[in-house]
């Protein structure tokens, strides 16, 4: 599987209910975030394994039908990689973006 690109809370040193609240909802939203990576991530693998198993049939229209699956996932990770950049970027005292 390739290598999932992620955003990360960084701490903070405020303790006040409000910091500590959008903190919270942050924190939220990136679990969210990737977890949703993650996910999609996992759906790649397992299109791409069943076009190996559709290859050794000989089934390739289902294998063509994956891989149109398979890119349209991709473009997708894509999409939620540049919001999660952009998160970081709008938000960078609180998130960080590793990919």
């Amino acid at each position: 599987m390739e290598r999932q690109p992620k955003l990360r809370l960084k701490p903070i040193d405020k303790n006040d209910d409000e910091s500590m609240r959008i903190y919270g909802m942050t924190g939220k939203t990136v679990e969210s975030f990737n977890s949703y990576v993650a996910d999609f991530l996992q759906t790649v693998a397992i299109l791409r394994e069943n076009i190996e198993k559709a290859h050794t049939t000989a089934d390739q229209e289902k294998a063509a039908e994956m891989r149109e699956h398979i890119e349209h996932v991709e473009r997708k990770i894509d999409e939620l990689t540049e919001a999660m950049q952009r998160i970081a970027d709008d938000m960078s005292s609180l998130v960080e973006f590793e990919k």
